[in-house]
């Protein structure tokens, strides 16, 4: 009690946890460190406290002057209506769903939310129903929203019947969204605008690919705010021409573009000059660019790497691979994910005169190999010395290591904490599989079909070692 407040504030509060600050000094009922919490703390992090003991964090917070508590991150099922009592104040909120529930309609209480993010962190992305009327209305305060693994538009909010109409939210200047076609981005515009940040994040829920006819765009209002556009679609094919069409909707105010996408279609990314033509030559004041897009299975012969040689923007990596599709991104690396990896990575080519240089991609998490012959030694020693962040691989399809892989016993990949093993046909031979265990030694979470997990059962017993660090194992069936 004889310390100073000034080595409560820099020197002791600086290093906790909200919930560790409100541990040490929120129950001594002391007025004085009470007031020091006040002027301190700003965010609450519930999301990891033990639910038996809530009710005591609840009782901490009420012993503060929870006016100042601005900032709340709780999951789904400690969230109460309560809370707007609690923190009549509260302009911020990041709440995270473990199942799908309706209680989710409990924030509509928190009339004065300025930022609020959503997450769904169970599953494959699902549908929330009964958020948008909260964000899309005229009397809401809210200027920031996030969905991650979850949609909270669709189908029926954008084409509603009268009285479930989305309304014009003036408030929104930053989105970032699942949705599940390219045209909910354009048909969502005349409701935000004021907006001038887009994240957008394609979902493959309906079979065709993300088309964009000219005859749909013309009947919408050009947005004219809009300075950042993020696009990423990994898992759904998207028409090349339409996206270009879509960008060219930004032409006014956009600065910055950044996107991730396949389809099946090459002048994108293969025609001379066709990146400029297509896209830069109408965003005039854009300042920085970024992608990484898979051209698909239609290029035409040859090794086309060359043509961004000219290209001044960025560093561009081209990838030829043996079934003449291709892949380009730019440096720095800026996605967590890379996609149809085959042993072409190794020998990829650059626009810029630093071929002796190694690479690094510090940003790529996940790989996803892509079918093409035996992935080699080569290969992954490229991926050890190149990709120092990487934690989860999968095989799609086919998995085929070459005899060098095999009997090499020193490559590891240390970082590796998860394996997917589904829908490879032929079932993955013991030898190949015994190999996979050992190039991942700190292997948490392994996805592989019901066969295999013989085949694993059988290795483990022949070695202690393999699978020490072994969390979960989910079993599928097969598919064949």
């Amino acid at each position: 009690m004889s310390l100073p407040n000034e080595l409560f504030l820099s020197c002791i509060f600086i290093y906790l946890h909200s919930t560790d600050l409100l541990r040490a000094f929120g129950q001594l009922r002391n007025a004085r460190l009470n007031a020091l919490l006040y002027t301190y703390i700003r965010h609450i992090d519930l999301s990891t406290i033990d639910e038996s003991s809530i009710e005591r964090w609840l009782s901490s917070l009420l012993s503060l002057e929870t006016n100042a508590i601005l900032s709340l991150r709780v999951t789904l099922d400690r969230f109460d209506s309560s809370f707007s009592f609690l923190f009549p104040r509260l302009n911020r909120l990041d709440l995270r769903l473990t199942t799908l529930s309706e209680q989710v309609s409990r924030i509509c209480v928190l009339t004065q939310l300025t930022s609020f993010s959503i997450t769904l962190t169970c599953g494959k992305a699902a549908n929330i129903k009964g958020l948008a009327p909260f964000i899309w209305h005229s009397d809401r305060c809210l200027s920031s929203v996030s969905t991650s693994n979850c949609f909270i538009l669709d189908k029926d909010d954008f084409c509603p019947t009268p009285s479930q109409s989305l309304m014009i939210n003036q408030n929104l200047t930053r989105l970032s969204l699942d949705l599940a076609h390219i045209r909910f981005v354009i048909v969502l515009m005349p409701f935000v605008p004021a907006l001038e940040h887009l994240e957008v994040r394609l979902h493959r829920i309906y079979r065709d690919s993300s088309m964009l006819e000219e005859d749909f765009l013309q009947r919408w209002e050009s947005p004219a705010k809009v300075k950042s556009l993020r696009f990423l679609a990994f898992d759904q094919l998207v028409d090349t021409v339409g996206f270009c069409t879509l960008v060219k909707h930004f032409s006014l105010s956009l600065n910055y573009l950044s996107f991730y996408m396949s389809t099946p279609q090459r002048f994108l990314m293969c025609k001379w000059n066709s990146l400029e033509q297509y896209l830069l030559s109408d965003l005039p004041l854009l300042k920085q660019v970024e992608f990484c897009v898979h051209s698909g299975m239609r290029t035409l012969g040859g090794d086309h790497r060359r043509k961004f040689d000219h290209w001044t923007r960025n560093e561009v990596i081209s990838i030829l691979h043996p079934t003449k599709a291709m892949t380009r991104f730019t440096m720095p690396f800026a996605f967590d994910h890379l996609e149809y990896v085959s042993n072409a990575f190794v020998d990829y080519h650059t626009n810029y005169n630093q071929s002796n240089v190694i690479r690094s991609f510090p940003s790529i998490v996940i790989i996803t190999f892509y079918p093409s012959g035996r992935f080699n030694l080569g290969l992954f020693t490229f991926i050890q010395q190149t990709c120092l962040s990487l934690r989860q691989i999968r095989f799609k399809i086919d998995c085929c290591l070459s005899d060098d892989l095999i009997h090499n016993t020193d490559l590891t990949l240390p970082t590796v904490t998860k394996l997917c093993l589904i829908n490879v046909i032929p079932l993955i031979d013991s030898s190949t599989l015994r190999r996979l265990l050992f190039l991942m030694p700190h292997l948490q979470f392994l996805t592989a079909q019901r066969d295999n997990i013989a085949y694993i059962n059988k290795i483990k017993e022949s070695n202690a070692s393999v699978l020490q660090h072994i969390i979960k194992i989910t079993m599928v069936e097969s598919n064949h």
